[in-house]
């Protein structure tokens, strides 16, 4: 943290240390988060010890991932469907991931505002 990273990529041993937690969250410096390629390389041994659930609760910005789709046979869709039946995410809590990726993106603020209200106009809708 003291190279003012602006984003980690992974970050699953942050929850061992509650000071850098507390920073992550008051910063709001974004964790890429992909499910399964923790899974497939082990870095996670069960779904149920993943910290994805654990780091949304606590307030840090949680931006899902597909990191490498074809190595990991994933997909974004997948990704978010999976936090959604393993962890109990619901639409809003969804919905809020997908804000933090836009908001996280290196794209120019005025890109990061077409993609966030298009987002919000596709969730108002019925």
């Amino acid at each position: 943290m003291n190279l003012k990273a602006e984003r980690i990529g992974h970050g699953l041993s942050a929850w061992y240390d509650r000071e850098l937690m507390a920073e992550l969250v008051q910063r709001q410096v974004p964790i890429e988060i992909c499910v399964s390629s923790n899974l497939r390389t082990g870095c996670c041994r069960r779904l149920e010890e993943h910290p994805l659930k654990l780091y949304f609760d606590t307030g840090i910005m949680v931006v899902l991932n597909s990191d490498d789709p074809a190595m990991f046979r994933t997909s974004l869709t997948h990704e978010y469907q999976l936090a959604q039946d393993a962890f109990g995410f619901t639409d809003e809590q969804l919905r809020e991931m997908a804000r933090n990726s836009f908001e996280a993106s290196f794209l120019p603020a005025e890109k990061k505002i077409q993609f966030l209200d298009r987002l919000d106009a596709v969730s108002s809708q019925p």
